[in-house]
């Protein structure tokens, strides 16, 4: 989301719901998240790995495949390309699995905020009727996850890692708009019969709901950054395969 999107959502949810929503960062719960999001041990543990793995295969290929002077050259200039980037797709195929459960942390401390923002909201004197308290509990969740949960992991990554802080806060962002998108508080049927005060609780319920049923969801999203990656490494270690049996 752009600077001036988000500015006018902070601005919104203060004119409509009248909460700052920022005011739910917390420094404690970054550091936290800081623990959490060891981006250094995955780069060593998933990705070096495959790499390590890669470059032992390349050259365990000089012993076992019947090299010309010409097949030599072609397998010096092609080899540890194709071996490379076989190894970096599956590595990022393996942090992509690593990320998943810590996106399910980062996801529940966003839900405990929405939960005390409802709360809040149960306590403030605001416009919000019954008929669009639906749109308001979706416009927090976005404004908790927009203003206050994706800022805090972008600085915890950028705290942890010097090189590549930008490659992972793109992807970890991708995968919670892709959330976003998915949990759609506003289609929530709300039941006429219930008061402000036990809608807003029931909305409690079924944000508890949604957190049993998450790791299914960020399942399905994270298929959408994972069909892509295993579709070039099947299509690169195919090329590697061939390649190698042309040797």
């Amino acid at each position: 989301m752009e600077k001036l999107e988000i500015n006018e959502l902070r601005n919104e949810i203060k004119e409509q719901l009248h909460i700052d929503i920022e005011k739910y960062k917390n420094e404690d719960v970054l550091l936290k998240f800081t623990e959490l999001l060891l981006f250094p041990n995955y780069i060593l543990k998933l990705l070096i790995c495959p790499v390590i793995i890669a470059v032992i295969g390349f050259i365990i290929g000089f012993f076992i495949l019947d090299l010309s002077i010409i097949k030599l050259i072609i397998y010096i200039l092609f080899g540890p390309l194709l071996f490379s980037l076989t190894a970096i797709l599956f590595g990022i195929l393996l942090i992509l699995r690593k990320i998943k459960k810590d996106v399910l942390h980062i996801i529940n401390y966003s839900f405990d905020i929405l939960k005390q923002a409802i709360s809040d909201l149960n306590q403030i004197k605001t416009d919000t009727s019954f008929k669009n308290l639906n749109q308001s509990v979706d416009l927090l969740f976005k404004g908790i996850m927009q203003l206050v949960t994706i800022p805090m992991i972008t600085k915890a990554v950028n705290k942890k890692l010097i090189i590549g802080s930008k490659t992972i806060n793109y992807l970890i962002e991708k995968i919670l708009n892709l959330l976003i998108e998915k949990l759609d508080f506003s289609r929530i049927n709300l039941k006429e019969s219930y008061s402000f005060s036990e809608t807003l609780n029931s909305f409690s319920k079924i944000i508890d709901s949604y957190s049993i049923k998450l790791e299914k969801l960020i399942s399905v999203v994270l298929k959408k950054i994972n069909i892509p990656v295993l579709i070039i490494l099947i299509l690169i270690s195919s090329i590697l395969i061939i390649f190698l049996f042309s040797m």
